[in-house]
């Protein structure tokens, strides 16, 4: 298997990220079959991004997208070039790691450039618990 490479805060051609013609500043973008796991600090609950397929790719892809908080899969959809950033918001009470994937939509990886924009770990607000 080949590790493909990601991007922070660019797409993969090095340029801004786009999805569906609207800009982010911050984000990560990968191609599918890849897997990114990062630490959730205590203290925080909430994932909060904007998902799509980043216009870099030729606007043709599609990709299945998924999110885990620990083991448990919290988000998972597939996503075309043609869509709307998919904006999440998603509750990782009781885990200590979150997962990023994407997956091969039914074009398989032609265009598929997968973008977790503004993609941020957030602690619910003082005294609040989110549901």
């Amino acid at each position: 298997d080949r590790t493909w490479p990601f991007a922070a805060d660019k797409n993969l051609e090095g340029g801004p990220i786009r999805i569906h013609g609207r800009y982010f500043e911050k984000g990560l973008v990968f191609l599918p079959r890849r897997t990114l796991t990062f630490r959730v600090p205590e203290g925080f609950r909430l994932f909060k991004a904007a998902l799509g397929i980043e216009d870099s790719g030729g606007g043709k892809g599609a990709a299945l997208f998924r999110v885990l908080a620990g083991k448990r899969e919290v988000f998972k959809k597939l996503i075309r070039a043609a869509d709307d950033p998919v904006e999440v918001r998603l509750d990782l009470a009781g885990a200590r790691t979150l997962t990023l994937e994407a997956d091969f939509g039914p074009d398989l990886d032609l265009g598929d450039h997968c973008a977790f924009a503004r993609a941020r770990l957030l602690r619910p607000p003082a005294g609040k618990e989110e549901r």
